[in-house]
């Protein structure tokens, strides 16, 4: 079976769905013969207008000529592969990591491909992307994408609906986003998903059929070594076990300022470190931190992105993860967590509840006392000790075999 995997995460701070596409890609590398679709603008601002602020003329040049072919090659109904073959991958060294796990005769770079799908899902412009009978069977992108892939079936992921469950804690065009929702459901042959409760979420704000909706789970791989790099403790004046940890984007629906809020009330003497870059609406969250003058008071430390093996080893040696999300589609810092052996305090919204079930102490994310309650809770060796057992269950139940077998399994529905 020949799969064509879209590149969709390209940031140097990546996000939950780039680490989900980082192990999906391992995964199907491993076991499928594998192409790769991506594209090397390398471009993140909110809104596709923003191209014409580029202040590279020739940059700006190349791109819509890119948009340009995109759709020469869509009136004529030509191969987009046969157009786009990298023949020097190498061209690209930020994306070397990626790059270097695939055959060089198998890696598609189409400029532009993600701008002119915004754009032509802005205007409602119909586009597919045409490929030659049996050069691929399987187009699959680990996020939204509104193209229609002709002769090759498609499958996307849609990790959660929380811009439309949770309008306040993002900053987005809500209508242009159910467009693109939309038009992804429409265009794709199937829809895998992370949890049943995302499901569930898609059943509601979309006209789907439930069968068309294909629930994955989520796994993690571990990185095979993590170095020992306690120049990173001594930098921050951490030691071994005596600091919570929490990490992901900063941002409202993370419900960091709840966390603080109920870790100070414990008046624990372990730390608390936080790990992220910047989100959505974050001024808030720093603004109150700011007021409390936490940073000087050493007792909340606060660092920016991390590359992954220092994150996962603060993550290893810290006393446990402090996660009292708002909002998640699967929360895989959790379940990275749990395959380190760290123990999770984590709220108790219904997608958690259904992943990691006694595995973790749950909290209200809404009540200051609920998470401190469950800090001092850490401190019962007992409770630690049973969580852990547990915790071996959530292990092998989204292990990577079990992963593999769910992901053939949603192939083998387009057969």
């Amino acid at each position: 079976m020949k799969i064509l995997l879209e590149h969709t995460e390209n940031r140097e701070q990546p996000t939950g769905i780039a680490v989900h596409q980082k192990n999906l890609f391992k995964i199907i590398n491993d076991n499928f013969e594998t192409h790769l679709l991506y594209d090397n603008f390398d471009f993140h601002n909110k809104s596709c207008v923003n191209i014409f602020k580029l202040n590279d003329f020739k940059k700006k040049i190349k791109l819509f000529y890119s948009i340009f072919r995109i759709y020469f090659y869509f009136i004529f109904k030509i191969s987009l592969l046969r157009q786009f073959k990298v023949n020097n991958c190498y061209n690209f060294p930020k994306f070397q990591n990626y790059l270097n796990k695939f055959k060089k005769d198998n890696i598609y770079n189409i400029y532009g491909l993600k701008l002119a799908m915004n754009i032509t899902t802005l205007l409602n412009l119909p586009i597919s992307l045409y490929l030659d009978k049996n050069e691929i069977d399987i187009v699959h992108c680990p996020f939204l994408n509104t193209y229609n892939f002709k002769n090759a079936y498609k499958i996307c992921t849609i990790h959660d609906t929380i811009p439309f469950d949770f309008p306040d804690f993002v900053v987005a065009d809500l209508k242009f986003l159910k467009n693109k929702y939309t038009k992804t459901i429409e265009t794709s042959d199937l829809i895998f998903t992370v949890s049943q409760t995302t499901k569930n979420d898609i059943l509601k704000h979309f006209n789907v059929l439930p069968e068309k909706i294909f629930v994955t789970y989520q796994t993690f791989i571990p990185p095979k070594n993590i170095l020992n790099n306690t120049s990173i403790l001594q930098k921050y004046n951490l030691e071994k076990g005596k600091y919570f940890i929490f990490y992901g984007a900063i941002e409202p629906k993370k419900n960091i300022i709840n966390l603080i809020k109920g870790y100070l009330k414990t008046n624990n003497k372990k730390k608390l470190l936080i790990v992220g870059s910047k989100g959505w609406k974050n001024k808030i969250i720093f603004d109150f931190i700011d007021d409390l003058n936490l940073r000087d008071k050493k007792r909340v430390i606060i660092i920016g992105h991390t590359v992954e093996n220092d994150l996962y080893f603060l993550l290893q040696n810290s006393n446990a993860l402090l996660f009292p999300s708002l909002a998640e589609g699967f929360g895989l810092p959790v379940l990275e967590a749990m395959f380190l052996g760290v123990p999770c305090v984590i709220s108790n919204i219904v997608v958690f509840k259904e992943l990691y079930n006694e595995a973790a102490l749950f909290v209200d994310p809404y009540s200051i006392t609920s998470i401190s309650n469950a800090i001092d809770t850490l401190e019962n060796e007992f409770i630690i000790n049973k969580l852990k057992s547990k915790m071996k269950i959530i292990i092998k139940k989204y292990s990577r075999e079990r992963y593999l077998s769910k992901i053939k399994e949603g192939y083998d529905l387009l057969r």
